[in-house]
């Protein structure tokens, strides 16, 4: 440990236990324990009776070790991990003043991770839910293995997938990664979704001929296993035809039969596609607005905002989502949502069909905000269903948000209708749009 100048004598004066703590650590005062990292000629001092009382890992480490070795100096060390993301880990044991920054925060959340600091853990976690984008989720995917961020990407993959698709770092996804993506039920036009791969698969040829071997391979070889996640089966015969006239990615016997889907899914043509290796997938519709227009109200004192939207269905459907509109800024805050029927039937909490809570992120435009649920659920014609939506920590900086006025008494979407009940104690609300496929 580098020699560090002697602190002043009653340097503790006026100061309190976490000042006295963090005065510790970065004079380096008195410690027992050396931390030394493989790859780094840094070593950072510690004391061990800090680490323990945080964290039940050093505990472990260290507690044998004390009682054989009373006042001797602790060495450690600690393969693959960064001297600076663990000098804030350091500090968020001995003072909670870890800097997670976009730059750290996947080294500090491993950090996190083996040493059990849960609060820390939560502050990383807090921090890649409000900065995910388009931009860092395909990043995100490929470096780390923290399962609680994969399943957060994976569900703002649902919640965004246009925007994933067509971001330049989709093309820089590994096939793991891009495997787990496809892997997601994706609510979307799929023929985005092929057009996506396939862009991915001639991206990843030209990088595989320029730096393995000169012998190009097919679409088809370079996508591997994620061939069979495209989701043909919920495209149309145009969007089928404009595949089979710009690739040669299907076999004659695969677009035979994925023509005889499209133009009608009858049993026997279902099972010479499982037979084929492709899985159907419902194609997907959302609903027009349920609102005429558009307008911006003031979020009042609290940052809280709730919106219900009570319908009928002439269809039953499977309901994979719904769209709500934001704050007229960026921002992230959180929202619940229950979805539950009048006569208290469905399922058996009460008439609750489903409830959820997760993080809205909004970019302060008017379009809707797709949220997908979950798991989706089956919804029956005739029955009362009501919807209710809370949005919570919003931001002062969002001061206002989009809110739909002139509530349509109907909205015809494909193959479902929706008859609403206009709630007249209710001036507008901001659950625009249900995302749906049919049972």
């Amino acid at each position: 440990m580098a020699e560090l100048p002697k602190p002043k004598p009653g340097w503790q004066a006026g100061k309190s236990p976490i000042q006295c703590h963090r005065y510790m650590l970065d004079n380096q005062i008195s410690c027992d324990v050396a931390v030394r990292f493989s790859g780094s000629t840094d070593v950072i001092g510690a004391h061990a009776y800090m680490l323990m009382c945080r964290s039940p890992v050093f505990e472990s480490m260290f507690a044998g070790n004390l009682i054989r070795n009373p006042g001797s100096v602790i060495s450690i060390d600690l393969p693959g991990v960064d001297p600076e993301a663990f000098k804030e880990v350091l500090r968020y044991i001995y003072y909670d003043g870890a800097n997670v920054t976009g730059r750290n925060v996947i080294s500090v959340l491993h950090g996190a991770k083996t040493y059990q600091l849960d609060g820390l853990a939560a502050q990383c976690m807090t921090y890649l839910q409000r900065n995910t984008s388009a931009a860092n989720v395909c990043t995100l995917l490929n470096t780390c293995s923290v399962e609680e961020v994969v399943q957060m990407c994976l569900q703002y993959v649902r919640n965004h997938p246009a925007h994933v698709l067509r971001s330049a770092h989709f093309l820089n996804l590994n096939e793991e990664a891009l495997h787990r993506l496809l892997s997601v039920d994706l609510v979307c036009d799929r023929a985005k979704v092929v057009e996506a791969a396939l862009r991915w698969a001639n991206h990843e040829r030209d990088r595989l001929k320029s730096t393995t071997s000169p012998k190009e391979a097919s679409l088809r070889d370079v996508l591997g296993r994620c061939f069979y996640r495209l989701g043909f089966t919920s495209m149309t015969s145009s969007q089928l035809a404009a595949v089979v006239k710009e690739t040669a990615i299907l076999s004659d016997v695969e677009q035979l039969a994925l023509f005889r889907y499209a133009a009608m899914p009858d049993e026997e043509v279902t099972s010479s596609l499982d037979a084929l290796g492709f899985s159907v997938i419902p194609a997907v519709y959302t609903s027009p607005s349920c609102y005429r227009s558009l307008e911006q109200r003031q979020i009042p004192n609290g940052g809280q905002v709730s919106s219900t939207l009570t319908f009928i269905l002439d269809n039953n459907i499977i309901l994979q989502g719904f769209t709500v509109h934001g704050t007229t800024k960026s921002g992230t805050y959180r929202l619940s949502a229950e979805l539950t029927n009048s006569d208290g039937l469905e399922r058996d909490l009460g008439g609750v069909v489903c409830k959820f809570e997760t993080k809205l992120w909004s970019r302060g435009s008017k379009e809707p905000i797709r949220m997908i649920l979950p798991t989706a659920v089956e919804l029956a014609a005739v029955l009362p269903y009501c919807l209710r939506v809370t949005m919570s920590d919003i931001r002062e900086s969002a001061s206002s948000m989009y809110r739909g006025v002139d509530q349509m008494s109907h909205v015809a979407g494909d193959h479902c209708t929706l008859t609403l009940t206009i709630d007249q104690s209710e001036d507008g609300g901001f659950i625009s749009q249900i995302i749906y496929s049919l049972r």
